[in-house]
């Protein structure tokens, strides 16, 4: 089997492109993967966790953030 991937910018025209694909002579399957955040790595996945554990900071400004994320 040969695979295509398109890559969508415009997500609202997603099930369009995925319908008209699904409508060409031979294409036998079509899914939706995204990938953005797939894969995180864990410097990552611990932020996401953190944020979920109420573990957040406060900026007054870009100034102030840059600081703190020093």
């Amino acid at each position: 089997m040969t695979q295509l991937i398109v890559s969508i910018d415009d997500a609202s025209l997603l099930l369009n492109i995925q319908n008209a694909i699904s409508l060409l002579k031979g294409v036998g399957n079509v899914r939706v993967v995204t990938t953005e955040y797939e894969n995180p790595n864990d410097e990552t996945k611990e932020a996401i966790e953190a944020s979920r554990r109420g573990e957040l900071i406060y900026c007054t400004d870009f100034e102030d953030y840059l600081e703190k994320v020093k």
